[in-house]
């Protein structure tokens, strides 16, 4: 009988002390990990699938970084891009046609008038890092913006 009073309080104490699983905090990344985060129309978003392609851009004469993060594990609809050019930093490391495309709730916005700052603050062999905010134009109807702010990225190469 005592056991079973025991295991009964135990379980209860497990119970009322367990963390909720509707924390909708955004962790801190360790040093080792990529992220990619911004408030995008007043929201916070954080990248759940992070990756990198490659190609050549200036001619052959620069490789080109485009990182991906996907909000919300949807590939179709929530999706931050970035044109990152290697071993530059500051301002002319974004490339300058296309330095970032959000497609945001199935929307395609994109900077085709320079209204956003991405600033690259660290890039090197091992990673690229850096922050980004202003005004995304959607595509097929330039009246229509979305807001960026506090954004910010690292990708570990």
């Amino acid at each position: 009988m005592n056991k079973t009073i025991l295991l009964l309080f135990l379980c209860a104490t497990a119970f009322f002390t367990s963390c909720s699983s509707s924390d909708d905090s955004i962790e801190e990344p360790t040093p080792e990990e990529s992220f990619i985060r911004a408030t995008i129309d007043d929201a916070e978003q954080n990248a759940d699938i992070i990756g990198y392609s490659t190609s050549t851009t200036n001619g052959g004469s620069s490789i080109l970084y485009s990182i991906t993060g996907t909000i919300n594990t949807d590939t179709t609809n929530n999706t931050i891009l970035l044109n990152i050019i290697d071993d530059e930093t500051g301002a002319n490391a974004a490339l300058f046609d296309l330095p970032i495309r959000v497609f945001y709730n199935g929307v395609d916005y994109s900077d085709s008038d320079g209204t956003i700052a991405i600033n690259v603050t660290i890039n090197n062999s091992e990673k690229i890092e850096g922050t980004f905010s202003g005004e995304l134009r959607e595509a097929s109807n330039p009246g229509s913006n979305i807001q960026i702010t506090n954004g910010s990225f690292r990708i570990l190469l």
